[in-house]
């Protein structure tokens, strides 16, 4: 299909990127190679070093804006920032070390034009190595977990469950959002997570949402390991959400799901205060988690907080906390 960049809508790229200068030339190769010309991408660099700078500089292409954040501001609010900034009629987000086929934006385009009730459109995604190699198990295994082997290709509405509850929405680096559907302003001052945020917004007041069942994207697993201080914002930022969404008449359909899940995120974020040695705190937030919803392995978690350290290594992995 032929694009003529004067007769389609503005897309703007939100493209995320922190120190990771190969990854981030590969991703941006795949945005000013899309077969839909008419975009603007935001490369929004969370302060990284000269290095990013030399990449982006580069490409020498007119679409590609350089905002480069003075200090590290966190992913979330770098997030956010970009997606303000953004002037298309559609929004999409890439992440620096993930990857779009050249007909992704296109397809995603298309979808949206034709079905003016769809705030967002996704596609199914493969997962990738550190070198780009796809991972066919990885992938059949992916797109199964996340229930895209099951949904029909077309309209959903409202899917409210398909985002929130299945996770089948790969907000990160498969959807175009039409920017008109989201309130852009409210992300709640999230410490994390902002997808799982955005899937809340798109998807509470009933909208619907457009399917295409291609594996247009790549999702990259790489050696980066997590911290526990990551792994605690990411608590947090669920913690938070999870509290916002209970409170939420519109979700009370959903309610059965989102509480176990809930009172889980905050016996895992007493998990990453544990492995700092931080006792006090964590037993706090397992209280908390035991009023919500009281599962076998909260519990235990409790229990195994008057354990010795030295103890607590030798639990079943799922339960331990050294």
């Amino acid at each position: 299909m032929s694009f003529e960049m004067n007769t389609t809508p503005l897309v703007s790229v939100v493209l995320l990127t922190y120190n990771r200068p190969d990854f981030l030339r590969e991703a941006l190769n795949g945005a000013i190679s899309q077969t839909y010309p008419n975009l603007e991408i935001l490369v929004c660099d969370n302060a990284s070093d000269q290095s990013t700078t030399d990449t982006i500089r580069a490409f020498k292409d007119s679409r590609i804006q350089h905002v480069r954040r003075e200090k590290n501001i966190g992913m979330t609010a770098n997030a956010q920032a970009g997606f303000q900034a953004a002037r298309g009629k559609y929004l999409t987000n890439l992440h620096d070390d993930d990857l779009w086929k050249p007909t992704f934006i296109e397809k995603m385009v298309a979808a949206l034009e034709a079905n003016p009730q769809a705030v967002l459109a996704f596609s199914d995604h493969s997962i990738i190595d550190p070198f780009g190699t796809v991972d066919q198990i990885a992938t059949i295994r992916n797109s199964a977990l996340y229930t895209r082997t099951k949904i029909k290709p077309g309209l959903h509405q409202p899917f409210k469950k398909l985002a929130l509850v299945d996770l089948a929405v790969p907000i990160a680096m498969a959807t175009v959002f039409r920017k008109e559907g989201i309130d852009w302003s409210d992300f709640a001052g999230l410490p994390s997570v902002y997808d799982y945020w955005l899937a809340y917004l798109a998807s509470r007041d009933g909208a619907a949402c457009y399917y295409v069942n291609e594996k247009l994207t790549y999702y990259r697993h790489h050696g980066q390991s997590e911290s526990t201080q990551q792994r605690q914002r990411v608590n947090d930022g669920y913690i938070a959400i999870y509290k916002i969404i209970l409170e939420d008449p519109r979700m009370a359909d959903l309610r059965r799901y989102f509480l176990p899940r809930y009172a889980d995120h905050y016996r895992d974020a007493a998990v990453s205060l544990l492995r700092n040695g931080d006792r006090q705190k964590a037993r706090s937030y397992l209280k908390e988690g035991l009023k919500i919803h009281s599962s076998l392995r909260l519990l235990l978690t409790y229990w195994g907080t008057s354990l010795p350290s030295a103890f607590t290594g030798h639990l079943p992995k799922r339960l331990r906390f050294k």
